[in-house]
């Protein structure tokens, strides 16, 4: 391999990256839009609901309604008549914590002490049961011990008595079940992502008429641009840090997305009086979960303030991810690469079988997001220098 095909490669990677991501921005904003966290929290809760006692689904939907809860800006509309329906999946809260699940399903269960005390009863059940592999385990352990050291079989009994009842009085065998149903939620939540990045990966490739074939004979027959995209290299790899979570290692700067901490500067020059708490630092956070989380209890406003500074932090976020958009869109074009064609085809105009192939070839690739793309443009730099001390000069000549 001669050092051109390698900056071939590379500044192919580049475009590649670059590209994907924009897909991974329009992903995070499809996100938001459609609530995507918040659906699929309320499937998790319910199906715990539903492990625990099928009369507790119903009650998945108030938890995740409920004002201490939900940090969405929607949520005081979630009785208002039609709107509060159309709204509905913007209502529900993105995150939650055990602690928070108990202490909301027992206040849940206050109020249901005279209008319903039935379902009142089943939750009260369902915060005190303690989980059977709990109990069996602790008895395993008495049963083991009482056997091998009998004189301390008394003092065991009393400790696994003390542990079973510091159980009963937090979540029970809801907590015990929690975070099994919390990781189907980050599983079935990633499966949807991925879906989106795939559905985005196509428009993109189809939009823009992205020929992989073609753009590998264009990048090689134009060394210009060729190293004007070898060159954006880094500059790309900081964006992407920017906009997806990447390795720890893999980032120029921070292995989080720098979006949300940008977003929070954003917010602390606009609302100081609310957001003086935040200290002078912004942290750094792997997503915008985390970044309400930590924003929240820091505010300085009632309820509904509160809520009124987080829907404007989810704003910034939107708007900040939509900059950086812009930015790689600009950092691509700068090199003299097109991104879009001018002039345009037309959305189903194709020069043949082989372009139609070629577009087809780059879905694929862009499918693989933009964490892929990122490593991949690492390696592919790290073999520069390399070939560069190996390969001799082009003006070298060979005498025999």
């Amino acid at each position: 391999m001669t050092l051109e095909h390698l900056e071939t490669l590379i500044a192919f990677a580049v475009v590649m990256l670059g590209v994907s991501l924009l897909i991974t921005v329009f992903t995070q904003i499809a996100s938001g839009l459609f609530g995507l966290r918040g659906t699929n929290l309320l499937w998790g809760l319910r199906t715990l609901f539903a492990t625990v006692d099928q009369r507790l689904v119903a009650q998945a939907e108030v938890v995740l309604r409920r004002p201490l809860i939900s940090d969405s800006a929607f949520s005081k509309y979630k009785d208002v008549p039609v709107i509060g329906k159309l709204l509905g999946r913007w209502t529900l809260a993105t995150a939650l914590r055990p602690d928070e699940l108990a202490r909301e399903l027992r206040y849940i269960s206050a109020e249901l002490k005279t209008s319903d005390p039935a379902t009142a009863l089943v939750i009260d059940n369902a915060l005190t049961e303690l989980d059977p592999e709990t109990e069996r385990k602790v008895k395993l352990i008495t049963g083991a011990i009482a056997v091998v050291a009998p004189a301390s079989a008394e003092q065991v009994a009393k400790i696994a008595q003390q542990i079973a009842e510091r159980t009963e009085q937090t979540v029970g065998k809801l907590e015990t079940l929690f975070n099994s149903a919390m990781g189907r939620v980050s599983a079935r939540f990633a499966l949807q992502m991925r879906l989106w990045t795939v559905l985005f990966a196509c428009l993109l490739a189809l939009g823009l008429h992205l020929d992989s074939f073609k753009l590998l004979e264009q990048l090689w027959s134009n060394p210009q641009m060729r190293a004007s995209l070898v060159n954006s290299q880094d500059a790309m790899m900081k964006e992407a840090a920017s906009v997806v979570a990447l390795p720890p290692g893999s980032a120029p700067a921070s292995a989080e997305p720098m979006a949300y901490t940008a977003a929070l500067d954003a917010l602390k020059t606009k609302e100081p009086a609310a957001t003086k708490d935040f200290g002078d630092v912004s942290p750094a956070f792997g997503s915008l979960d985390a970044a309400v989380k930590w924003i929240e209890p820091k505010l300085i406003a009632d309820e509904n303030g509160k809520k009124a500074l987080i829907a404007e932090y989810t704003r910034l976020v939107s708007a900040e991810l939509m900059n950086r958009a812009k930015e790689i869109r600009s950092q691509l074009e700068s090199s003299g690469f097109q991104l879009i064609p001018a002039p345009y085809p037309g959305l189903f105009m194709f020069a043949g079988k082989r372009n139609v192939l070629g577009i087809l070839f780059t879905w694929v690739l862009l499918s693989l997001g933009a964490p892929f793309w990122f490593n991949a443009l690492k390696s592919l730099s790290s073999l520069r220098p390399v070939l560069a001390a190996v390969q001799p000069p082009k003006d070298q000549t060979t005498t025999t």
